[in-house]
């Protein structure tokens, strides 16, 4: 079996925003979609588990953009499982044009037990007829976020029907539709984020209120978003571009 799982895609415009590039939760959808193609292709995909009453759960993303896929670009998006799959596993993800890595992305899964609730070995789960790869796409490990924030919000994003997945959960891309959606175009454009880290804290439902409080940081900006009473869905952490890029 594939390591390594690779696919042509076209940046359509569906898959574009306002400046004419792959929207940055496009980028999230695409390393989503192809990890659980190439997790079906390995046996143990999103309904291969379900007959277990297994869940995959994704805690942490990272995406680094040194350049934007432009509309009708053609590239190639791959991925791969890293080795050292306990309790915890980790993918990467490379989107490439013209042989040149232009977004790479790096996530890390757990296997959650329906029942229970609780997390599952996933070296128990993953095949070992794969050769896995020690490969790292982000070298960079996750950010770590403690402390307080402001106790006011910058802006205010209600939870709605679309942004609900069939585990019945506010989907984790649509936290990055939400993050790009309370910023107008010229902000967003302004903004053109280096790199965007999600952590998973706690799930929200339709018609959850998330308060986005932030906080600065040399080079970017932490974000957490939290229901009223206090409790926080997700951390964001945002770099800007560095001056050479």
């Amino acid at each position: 079996m594939r390591a390594k799982y690779s696919e042509g895609f076209l940046i359509n415009p569906s898959r574009c925003d306002a400046r004419g590039v792959q929207s940055a939760d496009d980028t999230f959808d695409l390393f989503i979609d192809i990890a659980g193609e190439h997790a079906a292709e390995l046996g143990i995909g999103a309904t291969d588990l379900m007959k277990k009453n297994l869940f995959w759960i994704v805690a942490k993303t990272k995406v680094r953009f040194y350049e934007h896929p432009r509309l009708y670009d053609k590239v190639i998006v791959s991925t791969w499982p890293e080795t050292g799959a306990d309790y915890r596993c980790y993918r990467g993800y490379t989107i490439e044009k013209n042989g040149k890595v232009i977004v790479a992305g790096r996530q890390q899964w757990a296997i959650v037990d329906g029942k229970t609730k609780k997390p599952v070995n996933v070296a128990d789960i993953l095949p070992d007829t794969v050769e896995y790869l020690s490969d790292k796409a982000i070298e960079e490990d996750f950010n770590r976020l403690t402390g307080e924030f402001p106790k006011e919000p910058f802006a205010v994003y209600k939870v709605k029907s679309t942004d609900i997945d069939f585990v019945e959960h506010m989907n984790n891309v649509a936290y990055i539709r939400a993050l790009e959606s309370i910023y107008t175009c010229k902000e967003w454009a302004d903004l053109d984020p280096y790199e965007i880290e999600i952590s998973y804290a706690s799930p929200c439902y339709e018609g959850d209120e998330l308060l986005f409080k932030k906080r600065r940081i040399e080079g970017g900006m932490e974000i957490a978003a939290q229901k009223e009473d206090g409790k926080t869905i997700a951390y964001y952490t945002i770099k800007e571009r560095p001056a050479h890029e």
